[in-house]
């Protein structure tokens, strides 16, 4: 009987625990924390470069919207040949977009704060945050500034990321 009791427990013990982490994943993934004033849960689908990344917005339960997220306030260095002014800058944006990708992957829950509509047709610019330990969600644009691959920005004219000449 001592063993079928021990069984027993051990059964119960098991069940309560996978029941704590499924409820603290699933917590973790599908709800957004109350201190942001207008968010959405989203998922990556890929980075685009430092500053910009593709998504599938929730906007509403199991509605989502696949959608171009800017970040809010900042600018990194151009990775495409197409749109650098220099090698310099190029150089700089492909060592920010794999910061991001490091950071984030395909897959990987991030949550869109206060999102508005950009400049160009279909993107949004917003914050990003993204859970980097249990409870704790990282600013990816504070992120990048620290690491030196963002400048801030407020939409006029962007700062030089190219050595010989223009503001830095």
């Amino acid at each position: 009987m001592r063993s079928f009791e021990r069984f027993v427990l051990a059964i119960v013990v098991t069940l309560i625990s996978v029941t704590l982490y499924v409820m603290a994943t699933h917590a973790a993934t599908r709800r957004v924390p109350r201190v942001f004033d207008s968010a959405y849960m989203a998922q990556v689908v890929r980075v685009v470069d430092g500053d910009t990344i593709v998504a599938n917005v929730e906007v509403w339960p199991r509605v989502l919207i696949k959608t171009s997220v800017r970040l809010a306030g900042v600018d990194t260095p151009e990775s495409s040949r197409r749109f650098a002014k220099c090698d310099e800058e190029r150089v700089l944006g492909v060592k920010a977009k794999q910061y991001v990708r490091d950071l984030i992957k395909p897959g990987d829950p991030i949550i869109v704060v206060n999102p508005k509509l950009g400049k160009y047709a279909g993107r949004v610019v917003a914050d990003i945050k993204y859970q980097q330990f249990f409870a704790n969600y990282a600013d990816l644009a504070e992120l990048l500034k620290t690491a030196g691959f963002a400048r801030p920005y407020d939409g006029g004219k962007k700062s030089d990321w190219c050595s010989k000449g223009g503001p830095r």
